[in-house]
């Protein structure tokens, strides 16, 4: 049923239940898929506020990898697992990801940013929804007090 899944993966909280959650459907299943967590450097967000402070993008890069590296290891004694590193507008590297790599399913985190950053840029789990190609399974988090 499911040979690929990607998870976008941005170290949040919400992120991380959606890794536990492809983790726990991979093991579920008769033939394990490989998981590609998917982190996306949000060029747009970059972009506003370089005019303000210094964007190292080779940092940004260095730390996404680490990000990614730190969860890699935690899934693959079971999983196989592959990471991948996007610069651009985070739905649309993710379905773009999803469409080119052939996904049977993206599991992502209902929300990566805070409140604010919301309303001012969008819901990335929204542009995915409305724009993926494959389904989308959307991991909650816990309610906001």
């Amino acid at each position: 049923m499911y040979k690929k899944i990607l998870v976008p993966f941005d170290g949040s909280s919400e992120s991380e239940k959606a890794v536990d959650h492809a983790i726990e459907l991979a093991k579920a299943l008769p033939e394990t898929p490989e998981i590609t967590l998917l982190n996306v450097i949000d060029i747009h967000y970059i972009v506003q506020i370089s005019e303000s402070i210094y964007v190292d993008m080779e940092s940004l890069e260095a730390y996404s990898r680490s990000v990614l590296n730190a969860i890699e290891d935690r899934i693959k004694e079971d999983i196989p697992v592959e990471t991948l590193i996007r610069t651009g507008r985070p739905w649309e590297e993710i379905v773009e990801e999803a469409k080119h790599g052939e996904y049977d399913i993206i599991i992502m985190g209902s929300h990566g940013l805070g409140f604010i950053d919301r309303l001012l840029l969008g819901s990335t789990a929204e542009g995915v929804i409305r724009h993926a190609e494959c389904p989308v399974l959307v991991v909650k988090g816990e309610k906001e007090e």
